[in-house]
């Protein structure tokens, strides 16, 4: 597989019915959890239980939903996923040999 997908900077955001104030807390756990992958796991269970938490205790509230952002990256290089208009990664050739074999298969 030549993509992958990163996700963190998990938050949750609230939206409330009407114009009110935008509230997002954030706890940095990077000494606690040196483990990226881990650390980004514990952002998504903590998220999920605040937003939990709001949608059952707090009125008004049209939606609270948890987001993140993401990255799309090779598997090879570990670059930021680039492709042409066809397709093609332009990162690595590892990549784009990928991609021919595939096309030929």
């Amino acid at each position: 597989m030549m993509k992958i997908t990163r996700k963190y900077e998990y938050r949750v955001e609230v939206y409330p019915r009407s114009l009110g104030d935008f509230v997002m807390a954030r706890m940095s756990d990077y000494v606690i959890e040196p483990d990226e992958e881990k650390r980004n796991l514990h952002y998504k269970k903590m998220c999920e239980e605040i937003a939990s938490k709001i949608k059952q205790r707090i009125g008004n509230v049209a939606s609270a939903n948890v987001i993140c952002d993401c990255e799309h990256l090779c598997s090879y290089c570990g670059h930021k996923w680039d492709e042409d208009e066809n397709g093609l990664p332009l990162c690595c050739d590892e990549a784009q040999e990928e991609f021919k074999n595939a096309i030929h298969t």
